[in-house]
């Protein structure tokens, strides 16, 4: 009789730490905020509500451009960039200052400001930007 009344403590003890482990990965999750994947799932959102470019030809030498890395975009800014809606061409530019913040970090404080400065309070941007505000002071 006294091993059943362990096994039923035992599985009780088991029953209980597996509630009390679900209810804090749940306070934990609520109180850091969204995951990296949501946040990413929410940029993604964010940018498809971005105007599109013009031509899908840019549309795919911009991609080609972001997968190149920091040069190839900073080559695609200087010969496309003015066909892009001044929207998307500053969540363009974001994408390159973060690239360049290890490498050149001035460079990239100063294209930082521009597109801060060019977007004004586009409210598509606006969050972004004050994320990113801490990083570029």
């Amino acid at each position: 009789m006294s091993k059943i009344i362990g096994i039923l403590i035992l599985v009780a003890f088991l029953w209980a730490f597996m509630k009390f482990r679900a209810l804090y990965t749940q306070v934990r999750r609520d109180t850091e905020g969204p995951s990296k994947e949501e946040r990413a799932a929410q940029e993604a959102v964010a940018a498809n509500a971005l105007p599109a470019l013009p031509t899908p030809q840019l549309e795919a030498s911009l991609q080609q451009a972001v997968t190149g890395g920091s040069t190839a975009l900073k080559i695609w800014l200087d010969k496309y960039g003015q066909y892009a809606p001044e929207s998307r061409r500053s969540a363009i530019e974001l994408d390159y200052a973060q690239m360049l913040v290890r490498s050149n970090p001035m460079e990239a404080k100063r294209v930082f400001q521009s597109a801060k400065a060019r977007s004004g309070a586009d409210p598509l941007l606006s969050d972004r930007i004050k994320k990113m505000e801490k990083t570029f002071q």
